[in-house]
């Protein structure tokens, strides 16, 4: 390989005795993985999210946009937003 690529990845790691099921996102660039089962007769969803360093806020809108129909009150978000507090205060 003579050029460099930069490559972004997430990833959740779960117990063997779950049955917990891969959601297939549109993020060509490994930047969310979502998965889902049911823990104590209750759908539970977990997004993980790695945003890249430049433009996180928007990136993270259009992910969650995008994901609308995956998402409930028993979702739990995690990862690496790359954003400050100014970021998160400031109106849109």
């Amino acid at each position: 390989m003579g050029k460099k690529e930069k490559r972004a990845g997430v990833m959740i790691l779960t117990w063997d005795k779950t049955d917990f099921k891969h959601i297939k996102m549109k993020d060509n660039e490994g930047h969310c993985i979502t998965i889902k089962d049911t823990v104590r007769q209750e759908a539970l969803t977990i997004l993980n999210i790695y945003t890249p360093n430049f433009g996180a806020l928007r990136f993270i809108q259009q992910l969650l946009l995008g994901l609308g129909k995956h998402l409930n009150n028993h979702t739990i978000i995690v990862g690496d937003f790359n954003l400050s507090l100014i970021h998160i205060s400031e109106p849109t």
